[in-house]
């Protein structure tokens, strides 16, 4: 923020600065041409005071190209800085906070939002120097004619005080309307994104029906805030045309009268706009900081989201060590978990695991299986219990030490829409070519790979639609056996894949055991017959633990499961 702070306060103070000289100009302008008036008036035009004017005319055409150019390369670069600022909150943020918003809302409040508040500030450095530009006309004015003045400055007030009083609900209309647009823009992703399952399950309609209800809703919401300003704009249309209207008028009976001269009502009426304006200017960005403020709030609260915990001295020592084989590295004490403090997720689990042993956790889904593991990488927080990693308990840890030493493969991993090499070179930015061409054999991805026309440097467009299901899974596996961790989490890595690509995963398993502690879920008991261990879920707790013989032994569920097939049902 301080950056912001930084561009935001030298934005305010060369705008105000270069707005009050292009107003001092116009006023000089003006003076001018009070004088140029009365000459040719009794026909003494003095040639000197053209050229001023004409000066005056360039340097305001100046002032005000200048002013423009200022004002959007500073709102711009403001705008810039915000969305990096907020951008930077949220990739910090912990991963449970930001489970709470969907992508269409973080995009309408990056775009949308920011825009409102970016406007927002393009008229502070205006509204600055309003009051000043305002003395000086006004003073200018009651220098040319007292009785002028005081008309003038009677009938504006009254006007705009209507209509603050009807732009009033409009706060509540603008709140209302980039809501909806978030939705809108969520249902935008939601249409693209599903758009296979939309087509084979034939719900284009239903979709599309509830598409159209949001954009009728915004369409009514619209029509409210413009039978709004329907109403309010002929009072605008009022404010500015009776004084228009009344001064020239009552001007020309001063004229008559000899009380002013006819350059003095020229002047006088080309100084109203310099009254009326700052006027109009201070109440519409009253009613427009109301209309900003949801926006400002929505802003609000992703700059304030939770950030995890990054840096600490607490155990900074051990962070980085790994126990030697005889000591746990990964230890689960007590561990429960409820979402909202409320509903059980987990309960009373107690788990050991030695380094570079094989665990295995099954059972159906439901049972816990994911948010274990997802507390493990320290996406979500416990409620009770103690959990530790080499040595580390994972509360009193920076998060980023934590994941150095885990590597995680989801069920669906995100790629990038980037190259291979790229996407595979992200699990450790410090490897070689070697080394990811190594990791990728590993994976069984390298002959795919170089089966490609620009073999590593194949592109993968956006959501890996260039590439089968199982071949962007085996990029996933070849990132994540790049990345030099001691803990390697897999959550079902060949629900994708083939049953040869799938076997070749299970025997990188098998191989790279030898220096990883590998935790795997499946639902294919077979397949972790050989593990050290297995942990078998049910209810929310671990129900059965221990190596595949002695759970076949005790003859209980996992017992059942194995004797039906060996696969647990999703």
């Amino acid at each position: 923020m301080k950056k912001i702070k930084y561009y935001l306060n030298k934005y305010l103070t060369i705008a105000s600065i270069i707005t009050l000289i292009g107003a001092i100009i116009k006023i000089i302008m003006i003076y001018y041409l009070q004088i140029i008036t009365d000459q040719i008036a009794i026909n003494k035009l003095i040639e000197s005071n053209i050229f001023i004017f004409i000066t005056l005319i360039l340097i305001n055409a100046l002032s005000v190209s200048l002013s423009s150019l200022f004002n959007d390369y500073y709102i711009e670069t403001i705008n810039q800085k915000i969305k990096n600022t907020i951008m930077d909150k949220i990739i910090s943020s912990k991963p449970n906070k930001m489970n709470q918003y969907s992508p269409g809302d973080i995009i309408s409040r990056l775009n949308n939002d920011i825009k409102k508040v970016t406007n927002l500030l393009y008229q502070i450095a205006s509204i600055i120097t309003k009051p000043i530009i305002f003395i000086c006309a006004f003073t200018y004015m009651c220098f040319i004619s007292p009785k002028l003045s005081i008309i003038s400055i009677v009938l504006i007030p009254i006007t705009f005080l209507i209509v603050t009083v009807l732009k009033k609900p409009l706060q509540k209309y603008s709140k209302e309307e980039m809501e909806i647009k978030s939705e809108i823009n969520f249902s935008y992703k939601e249409l693209t994104d599903g758009f296979f399952i939309m087509k084979t399950f034939n719900i284009m309609d239903n979709l599309l029906h509830n598409f159209n209800q949001l954009l009728d809703t915004l369409y009514l919401r619209q029509q409210k805030i413009l039978k709004r300003k329907v109403i309010i704009n002929p009072f605008f249309y009022i404010a500015r045309v009776i004084p228009v209207i009344l001064i020239p008028i009552y001007g020309g009976i001063l004229v008559i009268n000899k009380e002013i001269s006819l350059g003095q009502l020229l002047a006088f009426t080309s100084l109203i706009s310099y009254v009326t304006l700052p006027i109009e200017a201070i109440f519409n960005f009253i009613i427009e900081v109301d209309e900003v403020k949801p926006a400002i709030n929505r802003l609000d609260e992703l700059y304030l989201l939770e950030s995890e915990i990054y840096d600490t001295t607490i155990n900074k020592n051990k962070e980085n060590q790994i126990q030697t084989t005889n000591q746990p590295i990964i230890t689960i004490t007590h561990l429960s978990y409820s979402y909202d403090h409320q509903n059980t997720i987990l309960e009373n689990i107690n788990l050991s695991l030695r380094q570079n042993e094989l665990l295995a956790i099954v059972g159906e889904s439901g049972c816990g299986k994911s948010t274990l593991i997802n507390i493990l990488c320290g996406f979500l927080p416990y409620d009770q219990g103690s959990v530790e990693i080499a040595g580390n308990i994972l509360k009193e840890t920076s998060t980023i030490n934590i994941r150095k030493l885990i590597s995680y493969i989801p069920q669906n991993s995100k790629l990038y829409p980037t190259t291979i090499y790229e996407n595979i070179h992200y699990g450790n930015m410090n490897a070689t070519k070697e080394d990811i061409i190594k990791a990728s054999k590993k994976a069984g991805a390298h002959d795919f790979i170089m089966s490609l026309e620009n073999k590593y440097e194949t592109e993968i467009v956006e959501g890996g639609r260039n590439l089968s299901g199982g071949q962007l899974q085996r990029i996933a596996i070849a990132r994540a056996l790049l990345k030099p961790a001691p803990i390697l989490i897999l959550d079902e890595p060949t629900a994708s894949l083939d049953l040869e690509s799938e076997q070749i995963i299970y025997d990188t398993i098998n191989e790279i055991a030898q220096d990883k502690t590998i935790i795997l879920i499946t639902h294919k008991l077979k397949s972790i017959i050989n593990f050290d261990c297995i942990a078998f879920m049910k209810d929310k707790k671990i129900k059965e633990y221990g190596t595949h013989l002695e759970l076949m032994k005790q003859k209980k569920e996992y017992y059942q499961l194995f004797e039906k097939g060996g696969v647990t049902h999703d």
